[in-house]
């Protein structure tokens, strides 16, 4: 944590993981207030990266809950000028 390399290495991660907690939030930010409630998740994926991402189904989730994390690309609606960037969705995996 302390090293400031810049050396990455991009690997592809297959989006699939465990949840590690979540809160139901009631009270959004501006950008997120057609969405509420919404569940905000944190996931352990499998590749053993943590991921953080919002969910519509967090009736469902129980913390170590198998999840697939998907990408959804947005505009901002309320900064005009920003690029657009990715909000990322957590859904249960069926099984």
């Amino acid at each position: 944590p302390n090293c400031y390399s810049d050396s990455f290495e991009r690997i592809k991660l297959k989006g699939e993981g465990e949840v590690v907690t979540y809160t139901i939030i009631h009270v959004p930010t501006i950008e997120f207030q057609e969405m509420v409630p919404y569940g905000f998740v944190v996931v352990k994926l499998d590749e053993g990266v943590n991921f953080v991402g919002i969910t519509k189904n967090y009736e469902k989730l129980k913390v170590g809950q198998r999840v697939k994390v998907k990408f959804e690309m947005a505009e901002y609606k309320y900064v005009p000028g920003l690029p657009r960037r990715a909000r990322i969705f957590v859904e249960p995996v069926e099984t």
